[in-house]
């Protein structure tokens, strides 16, 4: 029996070195491999999609013009802002015409510990270039805090950045942002 988990696992490991999963999705697979719930090559071989990143779910609800998802993936903070209905809504007309594609991608990240254990990790998360039917081409940043155990209110969404980048425009860095000041 144990013979078999390790060629089983040495097996996994080295499918995954050679495909293009997602380390969420290897990490999940690895633990359901373990239990015996899953076949490797069935794994392998799915078409299940990617989970979403941030930067993608605003922008889906920006194309929605969903107020109140945005709204429930921000922090604490940014909530508090008398005026963040509206500067969610902002987004609504910054973006012309619908989206036809785009490119996500992973800005940055940085993590801060303490001898008390305490650690705050920040992400940055982007779709760039965003094309859109009327031709313009945008960028999405979003700034999220997974844990932060400095300030727990800022825990969620505490940036988002809109930015113009097509030629045609005579200010061609035209930016829209709602954040937090840290």
């Amino acid at each position: 029996m144990n013979k078999r988990i390790i060629i089983l696992t040495l097996s996994f490991l080295m499918a995954v070195l050679f495909t293009s999963c997602s380390e969420e999705r290897v990490s999940t697979a690895f633990e359901k491999l373990l239990d015996g719930a899953i076949n490797v090559l069935e794994f392998l071989n799915s078409d299940d999609e990617p989970e979403k990143t941030n930067a993608e779910l605003v922008l889906q609800y920006i194309q929605e013009k969903n107020t109140d998802a945005i709204y429930d993936m921000l922090c604490k903070r940014l909530k508090k802002q008398p005026d963040i209905s509206e500067r969610i809504e902002e987004t609504f007309d910054f973006i012309e015409g619908d989206v036809v594609s785009y490119e996500t991608g992973y800005a940055s990240g940085g993590m801060a510990s303490t001898r008390t254990g305490k650690y705050r990790k920040a992400e940055y998360r982007n779709c760039s270039p965003i094309e859109t039917t009327s031709g313009n081409t945008y960028q999405l940043v979003i700034s999220y805090y997974d844990q932060n155990d400095f300030d727990r209110d800022l825990v969620g969404i505490y940036g988002i950045t809109l930015i113009d980048n097509s030629k045609e425009k005579t200010d061609p860095n035209r930016e829209l942002t709602i954040e937090v000041e840290i």
